[in-house]
């Protein structure tokens, strides 16, 4: 036996509905039949009770639930006993963690989710086969009693049913004993109806424990069905198959009753219903609503204790691990199953020798596809029972997992997962496996759902693998190839059963997976699929992709970082052999071919010439190849580089052709294939077509390469040559074939490190000029410049050499002869002695410094060296020796690419001694006729007297001599300079350097001496200090240093005394918060919205104060430390000139600050004293007042200002609340307003204090609330963004700042890409849209630029930035990754996407203020034309057109009415006021633009109310005006007038403006992402593709213009023939209308109002959009809570055909003189018009999904869709917009919506949805708001919102006493019975509950409760209902 440990694969579908496959029901799942599991089987055929009647209706389930046997049976008889109390049952919400294999789930004693109440006594220890608990509810009523028996057992497993074989397939092994639940449920009613009672209504449940800490609940349910009256029952005929269970009675299997039953069972687990009518059922009113409780539990269940991943996850792992541990190959003594697994895998792996062509397009798929035909196959090509329709497909892919973890993956193909999704996309379609024991086999069928007129197919199938070496193999075959036993005979059966339903399909093949790494394989399947029938061999080839499906589902399933996988498969790669031991022929020739071309190059350096590389660390050379007649002579290329990596990893780079991260390098440039055509361990072939420019034709280049080592030298070799292989691409390339050969040599400098030389001769073929091939040489050379930058380690290099440096440097000082040699003494004096001479004081001007931290001065210096001179100075966070090295070591990998980009052209170092080096270098000064400088220094280093506290760098001008001549294209540049590095006291623990730095720099030749020129180059060079100071910089870790110390002090100090200027101080501070109490002042406008701001005024004075409100997330103390901390780097701003305070007392310090003023304002300074003081541990309170001392007095020309503030803060939690409260006054000339508008700004200190703390916390923090305000951080400009570096955009400026905090940093560090997607992101350039559809561990810089500016045009197309943002993350799954992953990443996006969505001018916006515009413009025109009209004495169009206009004001009005008549009068008036004004349109757009939410007070959302605002403009106005203007129109045409121009203008502008409406409309309302995911089934027809979408649009505005003008003037033309012929036809037409509205039951409108205005409504809302979609054909309101989808194409039917009925009426009945037009050109209008429409909505029907156009003949009512949320919507977040329709539409399904608010209104108030607010609680019927206790309103039923549960203890009396026990009280003072009994009182249903507390006494005479020793009732009502626990023990 060679054993395999068992999976415990689920052979259920757990969590979804399950129709039945075939036509006749399908054996239930845990039929004997196909169970896998005998144990299981046993305890389901136990669970039918011995006295059902076959008249029975049977309900059975089958699940699996991821919680423990004992628990499930806790929460189940917890959930009973809460049934008779009058509490729905529910389960926890809770979900518990998924324990070790074969452990508990939950601790000793029922830990794990808790239930909702105390659950029963624990169940009795495992393995007491005995009754442990036996409760008898007796429950009473005045009408029908009845009582419920409940019985658990716990049954130990039989003797028999040990453990099968550890070689199956799915495990039968015991994981624990059986718990069976039986409720019985009988009945003794009063004879009804002559029908003789009793009868029995009974229930079954069997938990069986499983693995994983999981089990199987089986559950049985029977109700009687009764004969009718007089009949007899007939006796139940035994049935073959019926079997005897435990207690000697027979009874028929559930397989049984399922098909002799007068019943048809619906097999489904979260809904179960029979087709047995209501009226055969004998009611058992509650023990019926109890057993459908019960029913609906299960589901519960599933969903409370789903952990279905983990179960899979944890499976796979099991079975992964058995088969990793199982022998190769089985014993010779094999049974005969095991013998056919050997034949089966041997006989399979034969199909693989085929002659295999790629399948066409997927040349650049990860899996490698093939076929072995492309056409139609020979009689050759096809195998043994193959017939012309079978087709043979090979598939092969890498698997970033275990080989035995991808055959597991394979296997398991009744996983959760994978059921879940077969369920989803092939509804009614069933799976079934079913395992072999002892074997390695299992089969498996499958039915398919095929399209339309192709019948369905079954295939069953055979699997069984085995191991061979390292290798596993699984075979495939029919299943009619598996030798005979009861499982094949059980699917031979299934399959003849239902043959004439299913045409069976055949498949076989194999699975071959490779091991490449441990945790890498490679998967080949080879598989053949007959699906029989008479489906073409076309077809079979054109779905052989889809059906070697798996082996790209198992590729994405385990899909991980290329980055990680290529490193994997580099550590793996093994050491190349000798070149002298090479037996390949081909490869050794390869091998030769590549080394002569190597010497004979490389030998010497004559003729090579340095040509311009990519990367100063990759120098590149070109050589020009020797004459040869007749061939063209393309240069040789070399190249050189140091790698940062081991030789080996370096050629294994180089050999790894398809890895991960080159092969998708090689996609993004836009390359069309890359393919290796053979692999090896050292040799491989591969080919490659490369994309050309524009003219050129593609190039594909096909090689061998071979890897190597050099006998001699012992060097790692790669050669690679061309060949002449042909490449099967499975497509045709249009190419020209080019050649290449190339040598690589890597050499070992280290462990670590290694160098690499690599020659090239490429020729691309074709006619490309041999100087381009030239010029374009460095781009083939870039191998090894990519080589480099993947194994670029600079950062670690360079801190390696600087430690080095530095540890030098300080061992140079502290004693002496450490002060270097005579020449070192000499350079130094000498510079000392130049820059001594500089003239001193006012000759250096001072600078302003673009860096605070830097002070600047420049003078000019006349002379022969001249140029400028420069004195700066800074302080640096780090050690002296530290700051030295960084400056002394110029060829640091960091200055070598400073170098570069800032115009450098040569540096080199050469060193004399420690302490001496020349220094060498040139720069481009990029000034066109100005040749590059050159500089020639000496750099010398000394310690000052030899101590460590100074230390002096020196460079000087060299003296000239032979070694550095200049050359002729250079001009040698004087350079004097001396750095000065002093020691600092440390600040906050960190040691601080003081640099100052001299220099004297001319540049010489022609330079202009201009002082502008000079200073600015001076700022220029002492910017060098700013680079020096941020590369050390440790301003945060200070800030917070300083800050903690400051704290300390704080949380130390006692209550000292304070003077009474400090009092006065705080006081002061205090009584400025007085102006803002009860909600004093107005808002002030901020540039962070999220920041709450005031302004308000003392009586008397102008000068406000400004009041702000923040909250941080750190303690109080800590926040004012941080404030307290005046002299923080945080807080320095770029106009403080001078900073300065001075302690007084450890609570009170004067600060001094002096500020630069702009636009000739003198400057000003402030002097404060300020003061802070604890109010309490959470409460503190700081103030400051303007003070004058001697300190600092006035300065000359500077103004004093006043800027006193005052601080409280206010600790909640972990938060502190920060109120501010200033008031600013610049004194001098500057006005009073600008002190206040500068007020606002001032406020933003808060801002600057949240954002500091937000960047220091850490990324494992971050939540909700972070994600916000980060949000607002990283799209609020910077004031510092002036002063970026030339070429580094202002958002890149931005980001780049947010990113060096603690948060970002980390995710920067994680996620590479990161930063480059949000700056797309925040930049916000609309261009279209592509997909990208990779996972977020394979995401790179090109996608993530994708991504980020794909947002642009999610904003521009949704109505609100969270749809927005849900289309975007919906779009690119990486995106939905991300947000599963970081819990602040969704809030940060929405705050992004809401702000840009207000700041830019395109999009919504575009969108919104166009229609609004449009509906002013239309107005406008209107209101022309009425002047117009006037004019021409046409008064009845002026009054015409006039009262239209009126009629819709007045409708708006009343919008606005019903909107505001609950709010404030001040948001009445102005809604008025705006109507009025015509700006109404405008007004919605702009309120939906900001995002406004629906107010309390509010009947409609801002989105609806524009909608409505809409439909009554344009339905009261434009329809209507534009008809009375085309009837005057063509007046206007008969009478010759010349106004007609004017007239078809404003028709034209009305017609237009409605077809933009309708379309903007649909539009906003399709392309919502939460509708389409609330209602797929209706919204979501709008194409994805943003041409497709442009056009659709386009289209749907063409739509609705032409319809209205087409109908305008058709009804114009019946006009003409008299006005009774217009009202005739739309009162008839508006009535057919209302008549199938009525008729089907659909008159009222969705808008909740109710009584004679909610009739009203729906009368004027049903016939405006009636109207509204006669004359623009919205497509929206297809909808069924509309016009509905089916009467929509009618109406449209109907619209086009009385166009053309109106025109032939005219000309008809009019006389020809009188005709208003002629009659061939009225035809030809009317046609025309109407063909358009009918092209365009044609042109719309073929651009939108297809699957919608059913959508346009539904014919769905508005009721149907208003229960369908409610019904099937699922979460509560979608049934809860139920109440947002008129309850006229839900009316039948009002008690189902009752019982659900009364169910769910705790949970809700305890985990407040974002749905739940005053807003949608404000819509809930009164009568159904639960309340501690509510009858509805017809009395019939009671909901009790119960808080207390009686829990049944055990008790020797009789069972005829009532007996509850009172719980503990959780609030401590009340008892459940006091507290009952407040409950019933507050519910007014005439109910009361009493109880007894210990000691105290019975009431008086006249109480009508009955009060006994601890024991309540219940009355009140109909009767007495009381509880009664009984329990037995059971014996030892």
């Amino acid at each position: 036996m060679y054993p395999l440990p068992a999976p415990a694969v689920p052979t259920l579908l757990p969590h979804f509905e399950t129709r039945p496959m075939f036509d006749r029901t399908l054996p239930p799942p845990h039929s004997p039949v196909i169970t896998t599991d005998q144990h299981t089987s046993t305890a389901s055929q136990t669970l039918l009770p011995p006295h059902y009647q076959e008249s029975s209706l049977v309900q059975s389930r089958t699940m699996a639930l991821h919680a423990s046997a004992d628990e499930v049976a806790r929460l189940l008889v917890l959930n009973l006993q809460l049934a008779f109390l009058g509490r729905r049952p529910q389960a926890s919400r809770s979900r518990a963690s998924l324990p070790a294999a074969g452990a508990s789930p939950f601790p000793p004693g029922g830990g794990g989710p808790a239930p909702p109440a105390s659950p029963p006594p624990p169940l009795p220890a495992v393995g007491r086969a005995k009754i442990t608990r036996f409760v008898k509810l007796h429950i009473t009523s005045s009408k029908r009693p009845f009582v419920h028996d409940l019985a658990i057992k716990v049954v130990a497993p039989p003797p028999s049913a040990t453990p099968s074989s550890p070689r199956s397939c799915n495990s039968s092994t015991i994981h624990g004993p059986t718990i069976f639940i039986e409720l019985h449920h009988a009945a003794t009613l009063e004879s009804m109806d002559g029908r003789p009672p009793p009868h029995a209504v009974s229930s079954s449940l069997a938990l069986v424990p499983g693995p994983h800490g999981t089990c199987t609940l089986c559950m049985c349910c029977s109700i009687p069905v009764l004969p009718p009256s007089g009949a007899a029952a007939k006796p139940k005929p035994e049935q073959p198959g019926d079997s005897v269970n435990n207690r000697g009675g027979t009874f028929s299997s559930p397989l049984s009753v399922a098909r002799t039953a007068s019943t048809k069972l619906m097999l489904g687990l979260d809904k179960m219903a029979s087709t047995v009518k209501a009226s055969d059922l004998y009611s058992l009113d509650s023990g019926k609503v109890l057993l459908d409780d019960f029913l609906s539990l299960v589901p519960t269940l599933f969903r409370a204790y789903d952990r279905s991943k983990e179960v899979d996850e944890a499976v796979l792992a099991d079975l992964a691990a058995g088969m990793a541990a199982a022998p190769p190959a089985p014993p010779p003594a094999a049974s005969a199953i095991q013998r056919a697994e050997t034949d089966l895998v041997g006989t399979s792996l034969a199909h693989g020798s085929k002659q295999w062509r790629r399948l066409p397009n997927t040349v650049r798929d990860s899996v490698s596809y093939h076929s072995n035909y492309g056409g139609a196959p020979s009689a050759d090509e096809l195998g043994e029972g193959e017939s012309a329709g079978a087709a043979w497909g090979k598939a092969e892919a890498f698997v970033d997992c275990p080989a035995p973890v991808a055959l597991a993956y394979i296997l398991m193909y009744m996983s959760y997962k994978r059921c879940s999704e077969h369920t989803l996309g092939q509804p009614g379609m069933a799976r079934i496996e079913i395992s072999i024991p002892d074997s390695r086999s299992k089969l498996v069928v499958a039915a398919q759902k095929m399209p339309f007129a192709v019948d369905n197919r079954v295939t069953a199938w055979w699997w069984a693998w085995e191991r061979r070496g390292a290798d596993y193999l699984l075979g495939v075959a029919p299943h009619s190839e598996c030798p005979a036993n009861a499982q094949t005979r059980a699917v031979s059966s299934i399959l003849a059963e239902h043959s004439r339903d299913f045409t069976e399909a055949t498949i076989r093949g194999y699975y071959k997976i490779s091991v490449v790494t441990d945790t890498i394989c490679r998967v080949t399947l080879v598989s053949h699929f007959d699906m029989g029938g008479k489906i073409a061999q076309i077809a079979m080839s054109w779905a052989m992709k889809r059906m070697l499906g798996i082996v790209k589902r198992t590729e994405d399933r385990f899909e991980r970082s290329g980055k990680e996988v290529d490193a994997e498969m580099r550590a793996a790669f093994q050491q190349p052999p000798l070149v002298g031991s090479l037996k390949d022929g081909a490869a050794l020739t390869v091998v030769e071919s590549c080394l002569s071309l190597e010497r004979s190059n490389v030998s010497g350096e004559a003729g090579w010439e340095r040509i311009k590389s990519p990367s100063v660390f990759v120098p590149m050379w070109s050589k020009a190849s020797d004459r040869v007649p007749g061939a063209r002579r393309i240069a040789l290329g070399k190249v050189e580089c140091v790698l940062d990596c081991a030789a080996l990893e370096a050629i294994a780079w180089l050999f790894d052709f398809n890895g991960r991260e080159r092969l998708k390098r090689d996609m993004e440039q836009g390359n069309l294939a890359r393919v290796v055509i053979a692999d090896g361990t050292h040799e491989a072939r591969s080919a490659t077509v490369k994309k050309m420019p524009f003219l050129l034709s593609n190039r594909e280049f096909v090689a061998a390469q071979i890897c190597a080592q050099d006998d001699t030298t012992g060097d790692l070799l790669f050669c690679a040559q061309s060949i002449p292989d042909k490449v099967d691409y499975g497509r045709h390339f249009k190419v020209v074939r080019g050649t290449a050969c190339t040598v690589t040599r890597i050499r070992v400098l280290s462990p670590t490190q290694c160098t690499a030389i690599s020659v090239m001769r490429i020729d691309p073929g074709g006619h490309i000029p041999v100087s381009v091939i030239n010029t374009n040489l460095p781009v083939a050379l870039g191998a090894l410049n990519d080589l480099r930058v993947k194994f670029c380690r600079d950062v670690e290099v360079d801190t390696l050499a600087l430690k080095e440096l530095s540890a030098v440097i300080k061992g140079k000082g502290g004693g002496e002869g450490d002060g270097g040699g005579g020449e070192e003494e000499r350079i130094l004096g000498l510079v000392r002695d130049k820059l001594g001479a500089l003239p001193k004081g006012e000759a250096f001007r001072e600078l302003t410094s673009p860096d605070f931290h830097v002070k600047m001065s420049v003078q000019l210096v006349s002379g022969e060296s001249g140029g400028v001179a420069m004195r700066g100075e800074t302080v640096v966070d780090a050690p002296v020796a530290d700051v030295a090295a960084w400056e002394i070591a110029k060829m640091s990998r960091k200055h070598m690419s400073e170098h570069v980009a800032f115009g450098g052209l040569e540096r080199s170092i050469t060193k004399i001694n420690d302490q001496h080096s020349i220094y060498h270098v040139v720069f481009d000064l990029a000034i066109p006729k100005f040749k590059p400088r050159e500089w020639v220094t000496d750099v010398v280093w000394q310690w000052v007297d030899g101590g460590r506290e100074e230390l002096n760098i020196a460079y000087r001008d060299r003296d000239a001599d032979g070694n550095y001549e200049t050359q002729r294209e250079y001009v040698r540049a004087s350079g004097n300079g001396l750095f000065k590095l002093q020691k600092s006291e440390s600040v906050g623990g960190i040691e601080q350097t003081r640099v100052s730095w001299v220099m004297q720099v001319g540049l010489r030749g022609a330079i202009p001496k201009w002082k502008r020129v000079q200073f600015r180059q001076g700022v220029s060079m002492l910017m060098y200090l700013s680079v020096m100071r941020e590369k050390f910089d440790r301003s945060d870790e200070i800030d917070l240093a300083t800050t903690r110390d400051i704290e300390k002090v704080m949380l130390e100090w006692g209550r000292e005394k304070y003077s009474e200027e400090e009092k006065q101080i705080l006081k002061s501070g205090v009584n400025k918060f007085k102006l803002f109490n009860d909600k004093g002042g107005r808002t002030l406008k901020t540039k962070t919205k999220s920041l709450h701001a005031k302004l308000a005024f003392e009586e008397g004075d102008a000068r406000g104060f400004g009041w702000a409100s923040a909250t941080v997330r750190i303690p109080p103390s800590h926040a004012v430390a941080y404030v307290w901390n005046y002299l923080k780097r945080s807080n320095v701003k770029r106009d403080e000139i001078k900073k300065d305070f001075k302690r007084i007392n450890e609570h009170c310090q004067d600060l001094y600050v002096l500020r630069y003023t702009p636009y000739g304002f003198e400057n000003r300074d402030f002097f404060n004293r300020q003061v802070w003081s604890r109010v309490s541990s959470k409460q503190y309170v700081m103030a400051a007042e303007p003070i004058e001392t001697d300190d600092h007095p006035l300065l000359p020309g500077v103004v004093r200002g006043r800027f006193p503030f005052a601080m409280k803060f206010r600790g909640k939690g972990e938060l502190t609340v920060i109120d501010y409260v200033i008031q600013i006054d610049f004194g001098g000339r500057v006005p009073m307003a600008i002190s206040n508008e500068y007020t606002g700004s001032s406020l933003q200190t808060l801002t600057r204090i949240q954002e500091f703390f937000l960047s220091q916390r850490s990324l494992d923090l971050w939540d909700e609330d972070d994600g916000k305000a980060i949000g607002e951080v990283l799209v609020r400009k910077l004031k510092t963004e002036k002063s970026r570096q030339e070429g580094v955009g202002a958002v890149e400026f931005r980001l780049g700042e947010a990113f060096n905090g603690k948060g970002f940093s980390a995710m920067g560090a994680k996620y590479e890409w990161f930063q480059c997607m949000m700056v797309r992101i925040v930049q916000n350039k609309l261009r279209p849209a592509r997909d990208c559809n990779g996972k977020l561990c394979n995401l790179g810089l090109k996608e993530a630029n994708t991504i980020g500016a794909g947002l642009a045009s999610s904003i521009a197309a949704n109505l609100t930035a969270h749809n927005a943002v849900d289309e975007w993350i919906l779009r690119y799954p990486a995106m939905k990754e991300l947000e599963d992953s970081y819990v602040w990443f969704r809030p940060m996006m929405d705050m992004i996407a809401q702000r840009l969505l207000e700041s830019v001018s395109w999009g919504l916006k575009l969108r919104l203020f166009l229609g609004a515009g449009l509906s002013m413009a239309d107005l406008a025109t209107d209101i022309f034309m009425i002047y117009t009209y006037m004019k021409q004495n046409r008064s009845a169009a002026a009054l015409g057109l006039g009262g239209m206009v009126g009629v819709n004001l007045a409708i708006q009005l009343l919008v606005v009415y019903f909107q505001c008549r609950k709010g404030p009068l001040r948001s009445w008036i102005k809604e008025v006021f705006v109507v009025l004004a015509g700006m109404k349109p405008g007004f919605d757009a702009m309120k939906v633009a900001s995002g406004n939410e629906k107010a309390s007070y509010s009947m409609l959302h801002p989105e609806t109310e524009l909608a409505c605002t809409r439909v009554i403009e344009l339905v009261l106005e434009s329809i209507p005006g534009c008809i009375l203007q085309t009837y005057t129109l063509l007046y206007t045409l008969k009478d010759g007038r010349d106004n007609a121009l004017q007239a078809a203008l404003s028709i034209l502008m009305s017609a237009f403006t409605a077809g933009f409406t309708a379309a903007v409309m649909t539009f906003d309302y399709d392309v919502s992402p939460e509708r389409r995911r609330n209602e797929p089934d209706f919204y979501g027809c709008i194409p994805d593709s943003a041409a497709r979408r442009t056009l659709a649009f386009a289209c749907m505005i063409a739509n609705g213009t032409i319809l209205l003008v087409v109908r305008s003037a058709s009804t114009a033309l019946l006009a003409f023939l008299g006005s009774h012929f217009v009202v005739g036809y739309y009162v008839a037409d508006m009535g057919l209308y209302f008549v199938y509205k009525i008729l089907r039951r659909d008159f009222w409108h969705w808008v909740p109002l109710e009584g004679w205005v909610g009739v009203f409504e729906s009368v004027l809302a049903r016939g405006f959009i009636k109207a509204f979609v006669d004359f623009t054909g919205i497509i929206q309101f297809r909808a069924p809570g509309e016009l509905g989808g089916l009467y929509w194409t009618i109406n449209m039917i109907i619209s086009l055909a009385v166009s053309f009925f109106a025109t032939l009426l005219y000309y008809h009945m009019e006389d020809e003189e009188d005709w208003v037009i002629e009659e061939h050109v009225a035809w030809k209008v009317v046609s025309g018009l109407s063909g358009g429409w009918l092209f365009f909505f044609a042109l719309f029907l073929g651009l939108i999904k297809h699957k919608y156009w059913r959508t346009f003949f539904t014919p769905r009512t508005g009721h149907e869709w208003a229960k369908r949320y409610f019904l099937e919507g699922g979460p509560d977040e979608v049934r809860s917009q139920i109440l947002a329709f008129n309850h006229h539409m839900w009316r039948s399904i009002r008690e189902e919506v009752a019982e659900w608010l009364m169910e769910s209104w705790e949970k809700w108030e305890e985990d407040r949805p974002e749905w739940f607010n005053e807003s949608w609680i404000n819509s809930v019927p009164a009568d159904m708001i639960p309340s501690i206790g509510r009858t509805t309103s017809g009395g019939s039923k009671t909901y009790m919102r119960a808080s207390f549960i009686v829990k049944m203890l055990p008790n020797s009396s009789s069972g005829d006493s009532a007996r509850a026990t009172r719980l503990p009280d959780p609030r401590g003072n009340m008892s459940r019975a006091a507290e009952a009994a407040a409950i019933m009182a507050a519910s007014g249903t005439g109910l009361a509950v009493r109880g007894k507390e210990a000691g105290e006494e019975d009431k008086g005479e006249g109480s009508s409760e009955e009060v006994r020793d601890g024991d309540w009732r219940v009355g009140g009502g109909d009767g007495i209902v009381s509880v009664s626990s009984d329990v037995y023990k059971s014996g030892e």
